[in-house]
């Protein structure tokens, strides 16, 4: 599969029909950025697009995958690693997330226990309460002198 042919085909039959990147943005529910973008190569149309695609612009759901010469089974296949290809993508991603969410937390867990200390040192609160104070949002919720929390009231 290669995005600039799909690309050049789907401007080709949009220009054939007379219509503007806009027109057929609002009729498949995209933005003409998108379709700009899919007419330049520079990635494809979402999966559920190509038969609305299909069918606004006329054309053989096979002449948007392949080129010339390319039969039904290897465009079959193309789409296929091209598919795996962007779920391997999409995971590798999210493994970046989650250690990305790890550290920012492990982050505020250092930043609340340094901020307790200081204001301990500074006679602010005592280490407990501003330990406790940092944690209400994580715990519960602080009401006169109590934290409520969801398993008890404990006193400050």
């Amino acid at each position: 599969m290669d995005a600039r042919y799909t690309g050049e085909q789907i401007a080709a039959a949009r220009r054939a029909k007379g219509l503007t990147q806009k027109q057929l943005a609002d009729a498949l529910g995209v933005t003409d950025k998108a379709v700009s973008k899919w007419e330049r190569g520079l990635n494809y149309p979402d999966i559920v697009l190509f038969q609305p695609i299909s069918e606004l612009l006329g054309l053989p759901l096979l002449q948007l995958f392949c080129k010339d010469g390319l039969s039904a089974e290897q465009a079959v296949a193309a789409a296929a690693a091209l598919s795996a290809q962007e779920k391997q993508a999409v995971r590798r991603d999210m493994k970046w997330h989650a250690v990305f969410r790890l550290a920012a937390a492990l982050m505020l867990s250092v930043a609340l226990v340094y901020v307790s200390r200081v204001l301990d040192l500074h006679g602010i609160y005592g280490w407990s309460q501003g330990c406790t104070m940092g944690m209400l949002p994580f715990t519960g919720w602080l009401a006169g002198d109590a934290v409520f929390t969801l398993r008890q009231v404990k006193k400050l």
